[in-house]
């Protein structure tokens, strides 16, 4: 007997932003991605990225990233995490779409952690919390 798999289509976008980084972001949001993928492949559930949002039942609002300041975090932990705050949207086979927000931080690392590193750790962070509520709404 074969498992049900459950195909989402997604869509995730930097566009509005508010960027304090000094680099590209691109491989964050595909950090982002990837890392949800993985989570939501253990549940029986594959993505597929959209180039634009229409008809989307997932939909990603990157909102805030921000790399802190590594010598900050060196010299007294906690002082200027990295962060990444994102919004987003699903709607589970044509039912509302249910909203969300999530935050997360890099507090420390290595040498004050490397701000790629950092927001990478925050970018696979968010990822387990959309795979959450996405699954809690599947029930």
């Amino acid at each position: 007997m074969y498992a049900q798999v459950r195909e989402i289509n997604a869509f995730c976008t930097d566009e509005h932003a508010m960027l304090n980084v000094r680099f590209d972001v691109s491989p964050i949001l595909q950090r982002f991605q990837q890392s949800l993928e993985k989570r939501l492949r253990k549940s029986g559930t594959s993505i597929l990225w959209q180039p634009v949002g229409d008809r989307c039942q997932l939909v990603i609002w990157f909102l805030l990233i921000d790399q802190g300041n590594q010598f900050l975090r060196w010299l007294v932990p906690f002082c200027s995490p990295a962060r990444i705050r994102i919004e987003g949207a699903f709607s589970a086979d044509g039912s509302p779409a249910q909203r969300f927000v999530h935050e997360r931080r890099a507090d420390f690392g290595l040498a004050g952690g490397a701000a790629p590193y950092m927001l990478g750790v925050c970018a696979d962070r968010l990822a387990k919390d959309v795979a959450k509520d996405i699954l809690r709404e599947w029930g």
